[in-house]
């Protein structure tokens, strides 16, 4: 009797325990996504970035990403173009030169957003890479500027 006393008490504790984790989790990962802080706006929209893990444990690959979101806060339909200057080990990325000038075209429809994250190929544009991080002998970004260019459709 004592025993099923024991099992049944412990039982419930797991449960308090595991609930309590749950609610943590939730709380973290709520939290990681309110931290978009504000870069810049342009003609009516606005550009805000956040820092964010995007891993992929299946493979080991431990990466972390500067996240761009872009706001049209116009009641018209926009033409974006956003571009980058980087910045790693405090020297400037040059291997593509080209991207600077012609950048990454968006339609953001009037009132809209859209947001660069970890799974969404269809704005794989809208993430700088920032550090690998499970490795400390690789490039760091140090630095990045954000340019937009905003056209009425």
């Amino acid at each position: 009797m004592s025993r099923l006393i024991y099992w049944k008490k412990n039982s419930f504790n797991k449960i308090i325990l595991m609930g309590a984790m749950l609610i943590n989790y939730s709380t973290y990962s709520y939290a990681q996504q309110e931290t978009w802080e504000f870069y810049s706006e342009t003609k009516g929209v606005k550009l805000y970035v956040q820092s964010d893990e995007c891993n992929d444990f299946a493979n080991g690959i431990y990466n972390e990403f500067i996240l761009v979101k872009m706001q049209n806060t116009n009641q018209r339909d926009k033409r974006v173009k956003i571009s980058y200057s980087l910045f790693y080990d405090g020297r400037k990325y040059t291997t593509s030169e080209l991207d600077n000038i012609k950048g990454y075209t968006f339609i953001i429809k009037a009132n809209e957003e859209i947001i660069g994250d970890c799974s969404n190929k269809a704005y794989e544009n809208l993430k700088i890479f920032k550090r690998f991080l499970n490795y400390n002998d690789k490039p760091v970004l140090t630095g990045y500027k954000i340019y937009l260019t905003v056209e009425d459709l």
